[in-house]
């Protein structure tokens, strides 16, 4: 639906040049508004999370120096903030799935959208687009599959679980020139799992949790904040529509 796809700031554009039945009617600017409210709080929501996992990057790029600095031994900077964000991405498509458990197979590829979605414009707002040319290979690789299907999602989180248990091991070995085991090998595999642990944290909102109580209240006011800001947008626009 391109209204749709306008909105949320797709790469597919709306044409002047459309055919008459693909112009954006009032009709149908009714319509989107109410598809809008049904996901308009889960986009809120997601695209605080995924700033916060940009915010945290300066974090794990000091641990990362930390270690380096630490251990005095080489390791490949690039090729293991790229691995973290990969995981990052492909939990939060796991999270989202155990939140919002999808009943249609267009309840999770709208899901699927969403969470591509803010990756897309945040990453895009820091200057970070680069990074979604990798959840593509990270997305079949992790899910065992290039298209996530209803049928078959239970056999998906499973495949996840298990290649996350592959992975970690192997993210830490080739990142460290192939070491296994020592300390090097070891502080990664800590800040791999610190790093998700705190996503999760932060997609949860779980304020028991090393979150304090001010940052919990922090995310809401911004969530409930951001909220009132992504409802204007959508009624002024669907008002401009009306007033043509």
């Amino acid at each position: 639906m391109k209204i749709f796809n306008w909105l949320f700031g797709t790469t597919e554009k709306i044409n002047s040049q459309s055919s008459p039945k693909d112009k954006i009617t009032v009709a149908k600017a009714l319509s989107f508004q109410k598809e809008y409210e049904k996901v308009r709080k889960d986009l809120v929501y997601l695209n605080h999370c995924v700033k916060q996992l940009v915010l945290n990057e300066t974090e794990i790029i000091s641990a990362i120096d930390e270690i380096k600095t630490r251990t005095n031994q080489d390791l490949e900077k690039e090729k293991l903030i790229k691995e973290i964000w990969i995981l990052r991405y492909t939990s939060f498509l796991i999270w989202f799935f155990n939140l919002k458990q999808p009943n249609k197979q267009i309840d999770l590829e709208t899901q699927v959208k969403l969470i591509n979605h803010s990756f897309e414009s945040i990453l895009t707002e820091y200057n970070k687009a680069e990074y979604l040319e990798w959840f593509s290979d990270g997305f079949v690789e992790y899910f065992g599959s290039d298209q996530l299907q209803l049928v078959n999602l239970k056999e998906i989180k499973s495949h996840f679980t298990n290649k996350l248990a592959e992975k970690l091991p192997a993210i830490a070995f080739n990142c460290t020139g192939g070491r296994l085991g020592g300390e090097l090998y070891d502080s990664i595999v800590e800040l791999i799992m610190e790093t998700v642990t705190r996503d999760q944290k932060i997609f949860n909102l779980d304020d028991n949790t090393s979150l304090t109580n001010e940052e919990i209240n922090g995310i809401k006011n911004t969530v409930g904040e951001s909220d009132k800001q992504s409802l204007k947008a959508g009624e002024d626009f669907l008002n401009s529509l009306i007033n043509q």
